[in-house]
């Protein structure tokens, strides 16, 4: 784990910390200087849209992460399709817009994750989908 001050363009600040793959804060700034993004952090692949629970009622879909687009080749072939609505992964349910993030800081590119969607076009519920994570690239 890592510490870290963000300073926000209002002159506020926050702080705490973070992980970052067991990146130090060195290491995270020479990637950022080399490569301009955080070298070797793991991506699920896809665009998705956090779905809330009142969103969910009105929509009539599952609360989790809804999938409008793949952004990587793993993802695309693991058997996921768009519109479908991841609700966990590994086990952990989705509960917000940051639980897929904040549990990729702990993999690396290569890694697999299991997930669980609803395919409501299809009205099936709890389909089980195998992921090789990618590697985020600007």
């Amino acid at each position: 784990k890592m510490k870290y001050i963000v300073i926000l363009g209002d002159g506020m600040a926050d702080y705490g910390v973070d992980e970052f793959g067991g990146k130090t804060v060195l290491d995270v700034a020479s990637d950022l200087i080399n490569h301009g993004y955080v070298k070797d952090r793991a991506i699920l692949g896809i665009q998705g849209q956090f779905i809330d629970s009142v969103s969910s009622r009105f929509y009539g879909l599952s609360v989790g992460t809804y999938v409008y687009d793949f952004i990587s080749d793993e993802a695309a072939n693991s058997g996921l399709e768009k519109y479908d609505v991841i609700t966990s992964i590994d086990g952990i349910k989705i509960t917000s817009s940051n639980t897929i993030t904040n549990y990729l800081t702990q993999k690396k590119p290569g890694d697999t994750v299991t997930l669980t969607v609803d395919r409501a076009l299809e009205n099936k519920k709890d389909i089980t989908v195998t992921v090789v994570l990618s590697e985020y690239e600007q």
